[in-house]
Parts: C-alpha cells; sequence; structure tokens
C-alpha cells in the first residue's frame, strides 16, 4: 500500500537485570492512529500489507533563509 507517516509511540520501562548497572528496555506499542486509518503506514502493516511512504526532508528554515539573503 502507499500510505503517509503514521505516528508510533511506545511506553517505556527500564528493568534492572542480575547483572550490576544493566538494564533491559521494555515497553508497549502506543498507537496514534486510528484503526480505521488504512493511509497509515502503522496501521498498514499492522494488517499485513507492505508499505510505501513516499518521504521528503528539508532542514533549511525557508523564513529565516529569505529574510538573510536578502
Amino acid at each position: 500500500r502507499v500510505t503517509r507517516q503514521g505516528g508510533n509511540y511506545y511506553s517505556d520501562r527500564f528493568i534492572k537485570t542480575a547483572e550490576e548497572n544493566m538494564y533491559v528496555t521494555q515497553g508497549e506499542i502506543l498507537l496514534d492512529d486510528s484503526p480505521d486509518d488504512f493511509d497509515s503506514d502503522i496501521i498498514a502493516v499492522l494488517n499485513g500489507y507492505i508499505s510505501v511512504t513516499p518521504l521528503a526532508m528539508t532542514r533549511t528554515d525557508l523564513v529565516t533563509f529569505e529574510k538573510h539573503k536578502e
């Protein structure tokens, strides 16, 4: 499925192990998306689909860039 990037959060706990100063992470998924939101990559994968999510990234603050460009 072609999907959008969904929201996925975790409830993490750190559990001390028998070894001194060693901890392991234990937690569960907290879905931020509705279970009926099939446009979400997370929901699509949870329902057995392969998810293809087109992503774009820009780290340029265009407002500040344009302001200082002048």
